[in-house]
C-alpha cells in the first residue's frame, strides 16, 4: 500500500475511533449520522465529503462539547486537525480570487 493509502486508512480509523467514543458515551445518534457519512454515502468529490464530516463533528462539538469526556473531545480534536490540514480554507479563498479575476 503507498503512503498515501496507508494515510488515508489511518485517517478513517481515527474517524471510527471517534464513533466509537460517541456510542461509548451512548451518543448514539451523532455517531450513527457520522457512521453514515464516512461509510454509506457517495460522495461527488473529496471536498465535499470532508466539509460535511467537518460540519457534523462541528455540531457534535457544538452541541454535546460539556457532555463529552476528554478522551472524545481528543478525538474530535484530531479528527478536525486531519480535515483541515488538508481543505485549508486559505486554498478555497485563493481559488475564488482566481475565478473573480
Amino acid at each position: 500500500m503507498s503512503p498515501v493509502g496507508h494515510g488515508m486508512k489511518r485517517a478513517y480509523e481515527e474517524f471510527d475511533e471517534l464513533i466509537d467514543a460517541l456510542r461509548g458515551q451512548s451518543l448514539n445518534a451523532p455517531a450513527n449520522r457520522l457512521h453514515s457519512l464516512l461509510h454509506e454515502t457517495a460522495w461527488t468529490t473529496g471536498s465535499e465529503f470532508l466539509g460535511e464530516l467537518g460540519n457534523e463533528i462541528r455540531k457534535i462539538r457544538k452541541q454535546y462539547g460539556r457532555e463529552l469526556d476528554s478522551q472524545t473531545r481528543e478525538k474530535i480534536r484530531i479528527c478536525l486537525s486531519g480535515i483541515n490540514k488538508v481543505s485549508s480554507p486559505t486554498i478555497w479563498v485563493r481559488l475564488a480570487d482566481l475565478i473573480r479575476r
